[in-house]
């Protein structure tokens, strides 16, 4: 009996996680200003502002602002985003050491707020991508494993009519 449930444990946990809610964003950036501590430690002054497609019926704007930190070779970022649609809104902070360079890199975020349909993630730990491209212009896609009804009920959120 306890090995049965072991492995329903398992399957149930494994089917819990099945959706991913997908962000394709696309947006201009800008340096603010560069500070080189020491040899070993670098600290950027960064700010965006994107636009973003999901794959459900919701898409933002938004911004973004913080600090990417170099210390002893690694990337780490301190930047928040804030993302809005009407009266729906969500913020992100993007707090994890990245993989890969600046310009190029992988990185954890968390969404830290929201209303509206994304306001079930509170918590939700993703991972994104970012690829800097000419003039200052960038691509990022962001990824969450969420539970099949949760995106279902992103999916089919409506707005309430006050």
């Amino acid at each position: 009996m306890k090995y049965l449930l072991s492995i329903l444990f398992i399957v149930l946990s494994s089917i819990s996680f099945t959706a991913q809610l997908t962000m394709d964003v696309g947006g201009t950036y800008k340096y603010h200003g560069t500070y080189q501590v020491d040899k070993e430690n670098l600290f950027i002054t960064y700010q965006n502002f994107w636009t973003m497609t999901t794959n459900t019926p919701h898409v933002f704007q938004g911004d973004c602002s913080g600090i990417i930190k170099f210390k002893s070779g690694n990337q780490v970022n301190d930047i928040m985003c804030h993302g809005k649609n009407k009266d729906a809104y969500w913020h992100a902070s993007f707090n994890d050491i990245a993989k890969g360079e600046l310009g190029a890199a992988t990185s954890g975020f968390t969404i830290v707020s929201a209303k509206g349909p994304f306001e079930e993630l509170i918590g939700q730990k993703c991972m994104g991508a970012y690829i800097e491209l000419e003039d200052q212009h960038y691509i990022w896609k962001g990824v969450c494993n969420i539970p099949d009804k949760t995106f279902e009920r992103i999916l089919n959120y409506i707005p309430n009519k006050n």
